[in-house]
């Protein structure tokens, strides 16, 4: 429950096209701030929760307490009609650190990371994270 207002809020930044799926926010989430990643994001938990009850609970404390609790647009929808957070499966792109500093690619991720823009950036910001992550080790 203490998680609901942060469910909220990434619904309203995939409403609002800040980010172009609800898997990048999983992986956000377990790279950005360390949710368990065995719960396979924030979205993806979220849905096991269920976008009603995330729904319902939010409603009710806005009526209640206030308005930073009413429930996105995006969350409303999903849990009027019966549907997941996340409709799509993350598409995962490997990339190893080598010993010599730097990315090995694949040419096969290459190319894809070729072919779309938002590629680029998700690799930007994932060599971003994993690069913190080895400076401070």
């Amino acid at each position: 429950m203490v998680l609901f207002p942060t469910i909220n809020e990434a619904c309203r930044v995939l409403d609002e096209g800040v980010v172009a799926r609800a898997s990048d926010l999983d992986v956000a989430s377990v790279l950005g701030m360390s949710f368990p990643s065995y719960c396979g994001g924030i979205m993806f938990w979220a849905d096991t929760v269920g976008s009603k009850h995330i729904y319902l609970s939010l409603k009710k404390w806005s009526e209640r307490y206030d308005s930073y609790f009413k429930p996105s647009r995006y969350l409303e929808e999903r849990a009027m009609k019966g549907m997941p957070l996340v409709n799509e499966t993350a598409v995962i792109h490997c990339c190893f650190y080598s010993e010599n500093g730097g990315f090995k690619i694949s040419d096969e991720d290459k190319s894809y990371m070729q072919s779309c823009k938002v590629a680029k950036l998700r690799f930007l910001l994932v060599r971003l994270v994993v690069e913190m992550i080895f400076i401070n080790l």
